[in-house]
């Protein structure tokens, strides 16, 4: 009887939408899929609180070094989308959301 309401407070389809992010990383900035630069950049959105947009502005993170080329382009919705799965949960999209984000209706 529980069960549905557990599922809404911890909301464990967001928790799922981080690592989805994660992947669509992976694939469209080819500096990320090396394990150990991955682990760098966990470390270091960490201490930007997972904001992904301040840690890219800021010069003294490995942002500067990567490609994000894919993600820019369409007027940076890939790179919106990967932001909106790649933060905190409480601001996290869920799997429905995520799919009826610009980036999947009017492609990249």
């Amino acid at each position: 009887l529980l069960s549905p309401v557990l599922w809404q407070v911890q909301g464990p389809d967001k928790f799922d939408m981080y690592g989805v992010g994660i992947l669509f990383l992976e694939m469209a900035v080819p500096e990320l899929r090396q394990m150990r630069t991955l682990q760098r950049f966990q470390a270091e959105i960490e201490q930007f609180d997972y904001d992904l947009r301040r840690w890219r502005r800021n010069e003294n993170t490995m942002a500067p070094t990567l490609d994000f080329t894919l993600l820019d382009e369409g007027f940076g919705m890939g790179w919106d989308l990967v932001c909106r799965l790649v933060c905190k949960r409480e601001k996290r999209l869920t799997a429905g959301a995520a799919l009826r984000h610009p980036y999947f209706l009017f492609g990249a």
